[in-house]
């Protein structure tokens, strides 16, 4: 195994990196990272505070991520347990906590089938939706590409030509903090990583925004 990069500290929700880990249904599938199995590993500060993991297997058209935290609260701290698994098809997510699981089609699947790769991808989606290029930044010594994705919330992602390396949120609410890289790891990923709870996954429409509880 080879080891690209190790540091820092700091939060977030599943949006900081989704955006470079979708998949592609083509008959030469665009790589959404440039290595075909890595683990890459992220420091949660903030109003949370945990870790996020992500494994990549098939340069991104399958990945595993795994982010656990604590929120602080006066009536006692809010564990978060929760499991994205993608593939070319499906966006599955399981709650531990709730032991919950649901299923969307992965519709970025598509949109994504014309890009050169996944940072080529990314940069298309965000100026469509609003988002701009905000100079550049240097992230334990690694040059990156800083992104306002625009709004309301202070959003932005430091992205260098593979991967998140830092994610930014200056809104005063739950998910107010940074999600910052530990390490990423190229090399053999456990298969068992990839493997969903096994639970009934009920169907969900993502046009319509996330399921209400």
């Amino acid at each position: 195994m080879r080891t690209l990069v190790a540091a820092g500290v700091t939060n977030i929700a599943l949006l900081s990196c989704a955006v470079l880990t979708s998949s592609v249904l083509a008959a030469e599938p665009v790589k959404m990272y440039p290595f075909e199995k890595a683990t890459l590993t992220y420091a949660v500060t903030g109003a949370q505070q945990g870790t996020q993991t992500i494994y990549i297997k098939d340069y991104g058209r399958i990945t595993a991520q795994h982010y656990e935290a604590t929120v602080p609260a006066e009536q006692g701290a809010q564990q978060i347990n929760v499991s994205t698994f993608t593939d070319p098809q499906w966006i599955y997510t399981y709650d531990f906590a709730a032991k919950q699981g649901t299923r969307a089609p992965n519709e970025q699947a598509a949109a994504a089938a014309s890009a050169k790769s996944g940072l080529d991808f990314f940069e298309k989606m965000t100026l469509a939706q609003g988002g701009k290029r905000a100079g550049k930044d240097n992230f334990n010594g690694t040059p990156c590409t800083v992104w306002d994705l625009g709004g309301n919330t202070g959003t932005k992602l430091c992205i260098d030509d593979r991967m998140v390396m830092q994610y930014m949120r200056t809104s005063t609410d739950m998910m107010q903090g940074n999600i910052e890289l530990q390490s990423a790891t190229v090399g053999t990923v456990d298969e068992e990583r990839f493997q969903r709870p096994d639970a009934a996954y009920q169907d969900v429409d993502m046009s319509q925004g996330p399921p209400r509880k």
